[in-house]
């Protein structure tokens, strides 16, 4: 997911309209809908202020990931990756399983 549609989801979350984040943030309605449309991207002070309105740390609402699912998701593909280039390895080698 993009930041866009985070803000997006993590809006709906929190059960609040764009008028009422604008509110909260200081941000134009406006400009919170063109963010959650993918029209324009928030600058860091921005994106800041939005994370802290909807609650969330600022690498939650860019990735769409706590900490920890995020620190699990990249144990799982670098397990995978591993487990994918040994299986190259023992077919370059003519070994099969």
């Amino acid at each position: 997911m993009d930041i866009g549609a985070n803000i997006r989801n993590l809006r709906k979350e929190n059960k609040l309209t764009l008028k009422e984040l604008g509110s909260i943030t200081g941000i134009s309605e406006q400009a919170i809908s063109q963010y959650e449309r993918g029209l324009r991207v928030p600058n860091a002070y921005v994106a800041y202020k939005i994370a802290k309105a909807l609650d969330v740390t600022l690498e939650e609402l860019i990735t769409g990931y706590d900490r920890e699912t995020a620190v699990t998701t990249i144990v799982r593909d670098i397990k995978s990756y591993r487990v994918y280039e040994l299986l190259n390895e023992l077919k370059r080698r003519g070994i099969t399983i």
